[in-house]
């Protein structure tokens, strides 16, 4: 009887460990996706605002230009 019991605790810890890795596996992919679209959000939005200033710029630069007109 004792043997039967280890057996099945043992099945039950191999299936538990078995969807363990069914959820982790995907979630962990979930996770690296996720990192990786931070970051290029993050590049992009430092990218716009540096264009955002170039063109501020310009248009200063542009309107000084016109006023001496």
């Amino acid at each position: 009887m004792e043997d039967f019991k280890d057996y099945v605790a043992l099945s039950l810890k191999s299936t538990i460990g078995k969807v363990n890795e069914l959820f982790n596996s995907p979630r962990d992919n979930l996770i690296e996706r996720n990192d990786a679209l931070e970051a290029m959000v993050m590049a992009l939005k430092e990218e716009t605002m540096a264009t955002a200033k170039a063109l501020i710029a310009e248009i200063e630069k542009l309107e000084g230009d016109l006023a001496l007109c």
